[in-house]
């Protein structure tokens, strides 16, 4: 049988059109893991699930997404209003997009889809083959993912959000039987660059359009191994 990274994998690479050079592989996805770091001091405990207002302080925060599962955000010591609200809406997507991989194929919390109103069409796309792989496999995730070196970057049209991503303190457990699954996908052993391409839609709300990733050794996310 083919593992839920395989699933994903595959997944994700369908979704990239043509494949960009081996030395920098930057394609749709969510996530890969590294080296643990230590916890940032003065971690607060906030829910998930709506974007937080622009201006709001900057502060590590451990979102609890559901039981077992957790997201720490470390924001940089300053951003201005626009990329505050970015950082936001992307730590809600990716706590919301947990959430519904935490819960498997029978959980509560598979109905919450309301992180979808922060994308755009391509990347609800992108979202569903990524919890596809892990629910059509009987597959969720429980352990602590960290998001960290948020990084703007302004394109043609809208900016991109970096965002490095350590899932190197999850695991991957069988909804079926609740244990571990043996093994780790080599992707998820050190981390990786995610990247969200936003701008506005025609409602004037600015959202996630595109979701993008880019796997070590790539140089783009070589800045992620500290």
């Amino acid at each position: 049988m083919i593992g839920v990274g395989a699933v994903i994998v595959l997944a994700l690479t369908g979704l990239t059109g043509c494949s960009p050079p081996a030395d920098e592989t930057f394609v749709p996805a969510d996530r890969p893991a590294g080296t643990p770091s230590a916890a940032a001091p003065d971690v607060s405990s906030s829910p998930s699930g709506s974007p937080s207002p622009a201006g709001s302080p900057l502060r590590p925060e451990s979102v609890r997404v559901a039981p077992g599962v957790r997201v720490t955000v470390e924001p940089p010591a300053s951003a201005d209003p626009a990329t505050a609200e970015m950082i936001a809406a992307f730590r809600d997507y990716y706590a919301g997009s947990l959430r519904v991989v935490a819960a498997g194929e029978n959980g509560p919390a598979q109905g919450d889809t309301a992180y979808l109103g922060l994308l755009g069409e391509d990347a609800v796309r992108q979202d569903y083959a990524w919890v596809s792989g892990y629910r059509d496999r009987h597959r969720a995730l429980r352990g602590t993912t960290r998001l960290y070196g948020f990084e703007a970057e302004p394109l043609e049209r809208g900016v991109r959000l970096n965002v490095c991503v350590d899932m190197s303190r999850t695991r991957t457990v069988d909804t079926r039987t609740g244990r571990t699954v043996p093994g780790r996908d080599e992707w998820m052993r050190r981390p990786f660059l995610h990247a969200a391409d936003m701008w506005e839609d025609g409602d004037g709300v600015r959202r996630i359009q595109y979701l993008r990733h880019a796997l070590y050794p790539s140089e783009r996310a070589e800045r992620c191994i500290r």
